[in-house]
C-alpha cells in the first residue's frame, strides 16, 4: 500500500468515525426528545385525570398531591398543633390575629354525617 493510499484510508476512517458519531448523537437527541415528548403526554394525561376525575380515586388524587407537595406534611392538630412559618410565629407572638387555612381529608359521607352533626349542635 502507498502513502498515498495509507493516507486516503485513514482519511476515510477518520470520516466514517466522525459520521458515526454524528448519527449517534443525533439517535440520542431523538431519543431524548421522544423521552420527553412521552413524559409531556403523560404529564398532560395526569392534568386531564385530576381536572376532571377520571379514573383516579381519592387516594391517587391525594398521593399525586403529596408528591408534588401540593400540601404540607402530615401532622396532629390535637397534639402537635398547625405547623407555622417563621413569619406566621412572629405576628402570632407579637398578638396578631392571624388566620392558618387548614382543610381535613376524607370521604363525601364522612362530611355530610358531619355536616347533619354540626347543625344539629348549633341549632
Amino acid at each position: 500500500m502507498t502513502d498515498k493510499d495509507e493516507l486516503r484510508k485513514r482519511a476515510e476512517d477518520a470520516y466514517f468515525a466522525v459520521r458515526q458519531k454524528h448519527l449517534d448523537a443525533q439517535k440520542l437527541v431523538r431519543e431524548t426528545h421522544l423521552n420527553e415528548i412521552a413524559a409531556h403526554k403523560q404529564y398532560l394525561r395526569r392534568l386531564n385525570e385530576i381536572d376532571y376525575g377520571v379514573n383516579m380515586k381519592f387516594e391517587e388524587w391525594l398521593e399525586y398531591g403529596i408528591e408534588h407537595d401540593y400540601c404540607s406534611p402530615q401532622f396532629c392538630d390535637t397534639h402537635d398543633g398547625v405547623p407555622m412559618l417563621d413569619d406566621e410565629v412572629e405576628l402570632f407572638d407579637s398578638g396578631t390575629d392571624i388566620c392558618i387555612h387548614v382543610v381535613r381529608l376524607g370521604y363525601p359521607q364522612d362530611w355530610q354525617l358531619d355536616a347533619n352533626r354540626y347543625k344539629e349542635n348549633t341549632q
